[in-house]
């Protein structure tokens, strides 16, 4: 009996010793692995925000109105000017073609009878020479009158397509102060900027103005681009806000965007030379068992808020992908999966 327990004693501890080797064994085998947390693809809303600072439109801004309003009256009369003036060279340019056509036909038919005269010896050949000169002489003088006629027109049509465009760039920089001069009594103009590349706010959206005073409602009435910027224009239209011109406030725009089927935490995004890419967790069969390891996957990126970024191309909602990880690692490397269980069978 005491040598059949001994047997079993023995085989329980060697049963024992290689479990434990086997857990040492995956232990020092995952020891110096990358150890990483998954997510999973998500359906949902980008939360979009922008805050900047705006200032409340002043005096200071009715003198720069005042200002192009006199300029852009100065082109227009220039350009009205320059109209009467090209109208009337070409009322003139018509008079002066009538008058070369009688004038050459004229000289024409005194030329064609010398030529005649000439023939029968009625006339010199000083005479005819005369004649040809005459009828070269009428041509060319009307030539240079109508080149100089066409020079000044040309000139003109210039001048008034300079005037068009500084008339242009009047327009582009009255456009901030349009809503200001539309104003009613009681509402208030603010000013602020925004990156171009901010593409969430639009006209006739509501945002928050709020200082140490106070904090109240505004309405996007304009946004122009510039080269760095976007301009936008708001209207407070509360008469009781006692908004002061100059008074600063800050800004801030809010909008959830449309529900989108891919959406990922910002933090699963990986950039390089290349482009955007997830690093996908896949399993295969290794030396100990089951193991993970990470799959590039190559992405187009939409919008994105300060936790989450759309994904344009079709990447799956059935495998994880790395959120994050302690260390760096590279495509095919074998990694620690910390949450596995969320994901995956236990072994």
């Amino acid at each position: 009996m005491s040598k059949y327990m001994n047997i079993k004693t023995i085989g329980i501890g060697i049963f024992v010793f290689l479990a434990l080797c086997l857990f040492l064994s995956k232990t020092i085998y995952s020891f110096n692995m990358p150890q990483v947390t998954a997510t999973m693809p998500f359906s949902g809303r980008l939360s979009m925000i922008e805050v900047t600072t705006g200032v409340v439109s002043g005096d200071e801004d009715r003198d720069r109105i005042d200002a192009l309003q006199i300029a852009r009256s100065k082109l227009e009369l220039d350009i009205e000017s320059i109209n009467i003036r090209m109208s009337n060279v070409s009322r003139d340019l018509t008079v002066a073609q009538a008058e070369r056509e009688r004038e050459v036909a004229r000289v024409q038919t005194a030329y064609d009878r010398a030529v005649m005269l000439f023939e029968n010896g009625a006339i010199s050949a000083f005479d005819m020479e005369t004649a040809e000169n005459n009828l070269q002489s009428a041509i060319s003088k009307y030539d240079k009158q109508f080149s100089d006629f066409q020079n000044t027109l040309t000139t003109l049509s210039q001048d008034i397509s300079g005037k068009q465009l500084d008339l242009q760039n009047n327009d582009l920089q009255m456009r901030p102060f349009i809503h200001l001069l539309a104003a009613a009594d009681g509402e208030h103009i603010i000013t602020c900027t925004i990156p171009l590349e901010n593409s969430f706010v639009a006209a006739g959206d509501e945002c928050r103005l709020s200082n140490s005073l106070r904090s109240i409602n505004g309405i996007v009435t304009d946004i122009s681009v510039g080269d760095r910027n976007k301009t936008v224009t708001i209207t407070v239209s509360d008469a009781n806000a006692n908004i002061t011109p100059g008074e600063s406030y800050t800004v801030t725009f809010t909008k959830e965007g449309e529900r989108n089927e891919r959406l990922v935490p910002n933090g699963a995004v990986q950039q390089d030379s290349q482009g955007h890419f997830l690093y996908r967790i896949k399993q295969r069969r290794g030396v100990l068992g089951n193991e993970f390891y990470a799959e590039r996957m190559q992405i187009y990126i939409g919008g994105s808020d300060n936790t989450n970024t759309v994904i344009l191309n079709d990447i799956g909602f059935f495998e994880p992908v790395v959120l994050s990880g302690n260390k760096p690692f590279a495509e095919g490397d074998t990694l620690v999966l910390r949450n596995a269980g969320d994901f995956f069978a236990r072994d």
